[in-house]
């Protein structure tokens, strides 16, 4: 009966993490766009400000953009942890091709994660 007790403990307690640390990401952060840029093959996000919510309690986490308050599009994400906390919010694009600049990794200020997207 205590180890039944002390299994639905642990679990509980392990649903909880997970769920708060998808609850800082899903709370959603400003970013501003400053060039053109993609992600994936299907998003495209013009230079502007954005409110950007991460599903990471998801097995398949996600970024879903919203620009005044419709959403824009979803791109699947890749959450890397750092060691420190990002001094400031950053936006990583690769070299423009045909005009157009890929981004690949978008770091949040005052987060420890690097969300890092692919590109076919």
């Amino acid at each position: 009966m205590k180890r039944k007790m002390v299994v639905k403990s642990l679990l509980g307690a392990a649903v909880a993490v997970v769920f708060a640390t998808g609850l800082v990401f899903a709370k959603g952060e400003n970013i501003n766009i400053i060039y053109r840029g993609q992600i994936g093959s299907n998003l495209t996000l013009a230079p502007g400000n954005y409110k950007m919510a991460v599903n990471a309690a998801s097995q398949n986490p996600a970024a879903t953009f919203y620009k005044n308050g419709e959403v824009v599009g979803t791109a699947p994400v890749k959450i890397v942890a750092e060691a420190n906390k990002n001094s400031q919010t950053e936006i990583f694009y690769s070299t423009p091709e045909s005009h157009v600049r890929q981004i690949t990794e978008i770091d949040l200020s005052g987060k420890r994660d690097r969300l890092v997207f692919k590109h076919s």
